[in-house]
């Protein structure tokens, strides 16, 4: 009898499944063990490799969610203010509810210099110091401080004016008038540069309202005009820079004569009948028997010319207030 013929599709597939078959008998099955470890092997590696991934991936997520849980957030998903910097909004708002803020904004809304301090201009650095940064095309910076006494008001005006001067501080000399721009001399509410009265005066709060309201100093540099003014009520201190000269000057002359700190008689007020313009008298008369003095007369009517100067029309309550130029300087002297 043949034997029979092996099927070789069988003995391949018999094979590839790892069975043997000796002897044409029933196969034990072996396993193929240098596959199976090389097998084993690989997955292990790749395991391992896909192990190290993940970790630095897992740590960088955790980190992440550990930075987004450190920022407080609200009910609407917007990041809180920090108590810091609430409190530091609270108090920027309490100082615009100081005297002398609210009384720069007062001079705004008054008639006759109305728009020529716009709140929107200036912050307030503190309860008792103001900087108003171009509140009208012709000025460039403003600043308005409080002091606690006419000493303290006099002594930093002194220091303040020797600095802008280069030199020792020097009372009631020139003036400072739309062609005038250098001088040291007193100012008062009717229109008068008075240049007799001493510091002395001021200081010890001997001098009357109706003789002087305060002092101011002026000069040209560069051509922008520095002037620096006290008054006395309120005990206010105050410095601005501005360029072109004649028109930083009448803003000045509108504005200064509007400062009426809350519970003070603004004595502009009174001046009911002030007409559209401008009569000047100047007389080197003495006044109150002091000789070698001046005495500069302006009519009550004036509204923007100041003593020493010709007649003219009153400016428009509607000057320009478009920021323009900047002069470039600092008022740095004023801390």
């Amino acid at each position: 009898m043949k034997q029979p013929v092996p099927n070789p599709r069988q003995t391949d597939a018999g094979r590839s499944n790892g069975s043997h078959q000796p002897n044409g008998s029933g196969p034990p099955r072996y396993i193929p063990t240098q596959h199976l470890d090389l097998a084993g092997i690989r997955r292990s590696v790749l395991i391992a490799l896909l192990i190290a991934c993940l970790i630095p991936v897992a740590a960088v997520l955790w980190g992440l969610s550990q930075l987004g849980g450190s920022s407080p957030k609200t009910t609407a998903g917007h990041p809180t203010a920090s108590p810091a910097a609430a409190r530091h909004a609270a108090v920027a708002v309490n100082y615009r509810q100081s005297p002398l803020f609210k009384t720069l904004v007062g001079v705004n809304e008054s008639s006759y210099a109305r728009g020529y301090l716009p709140p929107s201009s200036c912050k307030a650095m503190s309860a008792s110091m103001v900087t108003c940064i171009q509140p009208h095309y012709a000025i460039d910076e403003v600043i308005f401080r409080t002091l606690p006494s006419l000493k303290a008001l006099y002594t930093a005006y002194m220091a303040r004016v020797s600095a802008l001067a280069q030199g020792p501080f020097r009372a009631n000399f020139g003036n400072c008038t739309e062609n005038m721009e250098n001088g040291e001399i007193g100012w008062n509410h009717e229109f008068h540069h008075p240049s007799y009265y001493p510091i002395s005066m001021f200081t010890s709060g001997r001098i009357k309202d109706e003789q002087a309201a305060g002092r101011m100093y002026c000069t040209l540099t560069n051509g922008v005009l520095y002037l620096v003014w006290t008054q006395d009520a309120g005990r206010m201190l105050a410095e601005l820079a501005g360029a072109p000269h004649y028109d930083a000057y009448t803003w000045w002359h509108n504005v200064h004569h509007e400062i009426a700190f809350p519970g003070l008689p603004n004595l502009m007020g009174s001046m009911s009948g002030m007409q559209g313009t401008t009569s000047t008298k100047t007389s080197s008369q003495s006044m109150s028997g002091m000789p070698g003095t001046t005495s500069t007369k302006t009519s009550p009517q004036s509204m923007s010319r100041m003593p020493g100067t010709t007649s003219t029309k009153r400016p428009s309550h509607s000057m320009p207030s478009t920021k323009g130029k900047q002069s470039g300087k600092s008022m740095s002297g004023m801390k």
